[in-house]
């Protein structure tokens, strides 16, 4: 809910208004088209798109190629296993008026690409192939609402909510002598509710701002022969107040304050290829106050400057707690992954901004 995605329309000041791309190239036979129209009407809007790719392997001069590693010379004319293959659709509908907007939307997307590697060889034995081949699918769905509310202090009511499926898997090329498969090593499952709440209230004399919180609920389950993690699920809740004063009719000051709550509890499964997995039951916390000051003053109608200096928080991800094959190849140990708590930061933006003829000129050295 933090990236901005065109799932839900904005109603237009024209009756139908979009982008409709194709493309094709014969260095890998590539061949893909996209469509993302938006049909207006008066206060209301409906929006489709649809698109797919497809290319197979990179085309490269003929001659022999040797790996790196082995010093095995291959004849080819392709690099191997760069193919992609991708489709996706979706649509949502919006609505303006008096009380504010309300949108949903919805959509779909799938991939099957290749990774490039050692191709399959008849000395498979020695020279093994390196390739791999990944599928990813993702169902999104998002709304977005603005409720006017000027009832008491408040202004505004801001409610967006997105839910997501993703799917990945990674199936690694093998060889022996019955022939080539590629089967499954690693999958996992992600399934994730955000929301967010945000409250804007009328001027108090010289002062405006807007008071929020923010949800996310995560269910992981990770198997395949190689799991990168455990089965867990994530908690995430953080409130925030945010205020701006106008000092002068050039100077304006911001401050910000944000509590955040994070927690990750593992849920055994039995069927997971790492035994430390099948039984680990373990939760752990990862709380934080952050919050940003900054000034802003303006030298002309065309030129100001300002100065921000905040704080920042990361929860730690469920690889980094509890993955065990990938932290002992990186030489960590269980105890120093216990301080993996939190990840704070602290920074310092001076900016300055002025319009150029075209478009804003922005310069933010942080």
């Amino acid at each position: 809910m933090n990236i901005v995605t065109d799932i839900v329309p904005s109603v237009a000041d024209r009756p139908i208004s979009g982008v409709v791309v194709g493309e094709g190239n014969s260095v890998s036979n590539q061949t893909s088209g996209y469509i993302n129209n938006v049909f207006s009407r008066g206060n209301q809007a409906f929006r489709m798109s649809a698109g797919g790719t497809h290319s197979g392997d990179i085309r490269i001069p003929s001659g022999s190629y040797r790996d790196p590693e082995t010093g095995t010379p291959f004849s080819l004319d392709r690099m191997p296993q760069t193919f992609d293959h991708s489709g996706e659709f979706g649509g949502g509908y919006a609505l303006n008026g008096g009380f504010g907007a309300i949108g949903i939307g919805a959509k779909h997307y799938e991939m099957n690409y290749g990774i490039p590697g050692v191709p399959p060889n008849p000395d498979f034995v020695n020279v093994p192939p390196t390739t791999s081949r990944i599928a990813q699918k993702r169902s999104t769905f998002e709304t977005r609402n603005l409720f006017n509310v000027p009832a008491w202090i408040l202004q505004s009511l801001k409610l967006n909510a997105s839910y997501n499926d993703y799917n990945h898997s990674e199936f690694p090329t093998s060889q022996d002598a019955s022939g080539v498969t590629d089967q499954e090593e690693t999958h996992f499952h992600k399934r994730e509710l955000n929301t967010v709440l945000q409250l804007q209230h009328n001027p108090l004399g010289r002062l405006n701002g807007a008071v929020g919180l923010w949800t996310n609920f995560e269910d992981m389950k990770i198997d395949g022969d190689q799991p990168l993690g455990p089965d867990s699920r994530t908690t995430g809740v953080a409130g925030w107040v945010y205020e701006e004063f106008q000092a002068t009719s050039s100077d304006r000051m911001q401050g910000a304050v944000r509590y955040d709550y994070n927690r990750i509890r593992t849920n055994p499964n039995a069927n997971s290829a790492d035994p430390n997995f099948q039984t680990l039951v373990e939760a752990r916390n990862s709380n934080a106050v952050t919050g940003s000051l900054g000034a802003i003053h303006g030298l002309t109608s065309a030129l100001s400057l300002s100065l921000n200096v905040g704080r920042s928080f990361r929860a730690p991800t469920v690889q980094e707690l509890f993955a065990t094959d990938s932290m002992r190849r990186a030489g960590l140990t269980r105890s120093a992954r216990q301080h993996w708590s939190r990840r704070p930061g602290l920074a310092s933006m001076l900016g300055c901004t002025a319009p150029t003829r075209r478009a804003p000129f922005r310069c933010r050295p942080m």
